[in-house]
């Protein structure tokens, strides 16, 4: 888009730059040395734009400037697959001051980016069956331009979407991985001492507790607040309004139950095997 439009290209960069001034000037600095750079990630329907809201909160108590407007994948939404080569320049554009976020799989090269002492990344996750249904819901709902929308609308019913969300499908216009396919490439996230995993559910029930936590993980980074713990938690908290999220549509813990039939248990059972205890959702699959 920039380079079909390099006016509207420069006139962003200019904006930036003002907002990186701005916040300079705000909190008395002459540069952003020593701020530590900060990713949000999280897979796709778990709580992504809950997350951002929190990172919005962060550039409140301390210097950051702002929260890049899109987010780094592996699978742009016009469906081109990025090689790992590009994800990591994406990374690299990323500067002290800002804060990027976006929805990056535990691939050895992203898991060592993210590592760096001078990096804090948080990942949250959702429980993958509630994840399903958000995942149905926003495909016919929300985004009209979802690429798995005009199948999902031409099966008959919602038990028809949840076995084709569970067991993926393959064919012409709708590419979907099984539910297993899907996970398995972000589990690597959990054993990283640079990255924190927040649960989406513990967002909902425990605000309080998992903001002072974030907080917390972003100190351990040598990251000084310019207000007090208190008045930090306080703003971060105020930042979140999930009804705000142009994709909010419930944000519930649990809903998986009011849809999953005995045929939706055992499918994902057989396809996804472990993954739920894997994630800590459940002790194991008599679920």
């Amino acid at each position: 888009m920039d380079k079909i439009n390099p006016i509207r290209s420069v006139a962003r960069q200019a904006k930036l730059a003002y907002r990186r001034g701005k916040t300079l000037l705000e909190w008395k600095r002459w540069n952003f040395t020593g701020v530590p750079y900060v990713f949000g990630n999280a897979i796709p329907k778990s709580g992504s734009h809950l997350l951002l809201q929190i990172l919005e909160g962060l550039c409140t108590v301390g210097p950051f400037a702002y929260v890049e407007a899109e987010p780094i994948r592996e699978i742009r939404v016009d469906g081109l697959k990025l090689t790992p080569k590009v994800i990591l320049a994406n990374l690299a554009r990323i500067r002290q001051g800002t804060i990027g976020w976006g929805y990056l799989p535990a691939y050895p090269e992203f898991v060592k980016a993210l590592n760096q002492p001078s990096w804090t990344s948080y990942f949250i996750i959702r429980d993958p069956r509630d994840a399903l249904i958000s995942q149905i819901f926003y495909a016919t709902e929300i985004n009209q331009e979802h690429r798995m929308r005009a199948y999902y609308l031409s099966l008959p019913d919602m038990d028809s979407r949840l076995r084709a969300a569970i067991g993926g499908v393959h064919r012409e216009g709708a590419n979907l991985p099984d539910v297993l396919t899907r996970y398995e490439r972000f589990l690597g996230w959990f054993n990283c001492p640079g990255v924190m995993v927040i649960r989406f559910e513990e967002l909902l029930t425990d605000q309080q507790r998992q903001i002072t936590s974030m907080i917390d993980f972003l100190e351990r980074k040598d990251f000084r607040l310019q207000v007090s713990r208190e008045q930090a938690v306080q703003r971060v908290i105020e930042a979140v309004q999930p009804k705000k999220s142009p994709t909010f549509r419930k944000g519930h813990s649990g809903e998986w139950r009011n849809y999953f039939k005995e045929e939706h248990k055992q499918q994902f059972k057989q396809v996804a095997g472990n993954l739920l205890v894997q994630m800590g959702y459940e002790q194991d699959d008599n679920w």
